[in-house]
């Protein structure tokens, strides 16, 4: 089989959230890193959530991959308490240029953050009251489908889907939903999300399980409810199933 990645929707842009304040932190403050989890997708804010740091105070956040530069941003203040975070996911039109091909699944993500108050005040750069690092890794948010050749599937080809990057949703079951116009015709259970990343693969006999599948056009969408209404969502694009592919009842 072959695998495609599946087209998504857009995604959240960038904010850095930071409120002013006007004290100043102890120069003796040490920074410290904390991102929520060891595996970061789409789904997330990719944010060192870092704390000790001058309140209201530049902060230049820098992330890498193996050593390559990925984003540098401008310097945002950090909030009145000394902490820094990201608000909102990046957008799949910023991390998907993170990766190296459509094959890989995840990278390694390097997080620096620099308090540029201090620097420019002449402390040591790479002191811990002026820069500090996390390393987490980083998923692609999505779910690659498999079927001979890499073809659009046919309701009896066999198809493996192998889902990514579902981080909000580790430890619960992700669905593919048969959607006919605004018909939620049948629903699928793929299996649990697990790891770190919350991933899981499974392969079915027939791309379309179920029966009635008569002629028409699809979309195929995941998700982690039994609803199709749940976000977050993915979808594929309209899949046509021709006259003499359909399924009958029995």
């Amino acid at each position: 089989m072959r695998s495609t990645p599946l087209p998504r929707a857009a995604a959240a842009s960038i904010v850095a959230s930071a409120a002013l304040g006007a004290f100043a932190a102890p120069a003796s403050a040490v920074i410290a890193l904390a991102p929520v989890r060891p595996c970061l997708s789409e789904l997330d804010a990719v944010s060192p959530n870092a704390s000790g740091l001058t309140p209201a105070g530049p902060v230049k956040l820098d992330l890498l991959s193996n050593g390559r530069l990925l984003l540098s941003t401008s310097s945002q203040p950090a909030a009145a308490d000394g902490t820094y975070r990201i608000a909102k996911p990046y957008p799949s039109t910023v991390t998907d240029k993170w990766f190296p091909d459509q094959a890989t699944e995840t990278i390694p993500l390097q997080m620096n953050v620099t308090d540029l108050t201090r620097m420019n005040g002449g402390a040591p750069a790479a002191s811990p009251e002026v820069a500090a690092t996390a390393s987490v890794t980083f998923s692609r948010w999505n779910v690659f489908i498999g079927t001979v050749g890499g073809r659009v599937p046919r309701p009896r080809d066999r198809i493996r889907f192998r889902a990514v990057g579902w981080t909000s949703g580790i430890g619960r079951p992700l669905f593919v939903h048969y959607i006919r116009g605004r018909t939620d015709v049948h629903a699928e259970r793929l299996g649990v999300l697990a790891g770190p990343c919350g991933n899981t693969t499974r392969t079915l006999r027939r791309a379309f399980p179920f029966r009635r599948v008569p002629a028409g056009r699809y979309r195929l969408l995941f998700n982690t409810s039994p609803s199709p209404n749940r976000a977050p969502q993915l979808f594929t694009r309209l899949i046509t199933v021709r006259p003499r592919d359909a399924i009958a009842a029995r």
